[in-house]
């Protein structure tokens, strides 16, 4: 892993964990995979950890959206924020959870994950310009 103050994310994951009572897949997190700071230094996480704080009332506009769409673990949240959010750029809490959350109404992640070989999580590649049309 790697543990920069700043990145300027080149690709992400959006990863889904399939839901088996609802039948469904739920947001697992938008996750930055490589850095234009440092292509080959492994997925950043955990940036900016001594100025990033999760903030639950930051978000308080989009908790019924987050809590739908998102798998259903509130630790999962701060988790997802603290460990992957603040590694993009200078993104905040807000905007990163409106960003993944967007990206549902956008990508076709329901075929893209129908063929994937592991039935319960999917992974899909993202580009940022992929990420910026879903705006």
């Amino acid at each position: 892993m790697y543990h920069p103050e700043f990145c300027e994310p080149t690709a992400f994951i959006f990863a889904l964990l399939w839901l088996s009572p609802e039948s469904t897949w739920k947001i697992h997190g938008l996750w930055p995979q490589t850095c234009k700071q440092c292509e080959n230094c492994g997925y950043p996480s955990y940036c900016r950890s001594n100025v990033v704080h999760f903030n639950e009332s930051a978000i308080k506009t989009l908790h019924d959206r987050l809590y739908k769409l998102w798998y259903p673990d509130k630790g999962l949240i701060q988790h997802e924020w603290l460990k992957h959010g603040s590694c993009d750029g200078n993104i905040t809490e807000f905007a990163y959870f409106n960003t993944t959350l967007s990206l549902v109404d956008c990508i076709n992640y329901t075929s893209e994950c129908a063929n994937h070989t592991n039935k319960h999580s999917c992974r899909i590649w993202l580009e940022p310009w992929q990420i910026r049309n879903c705006m």
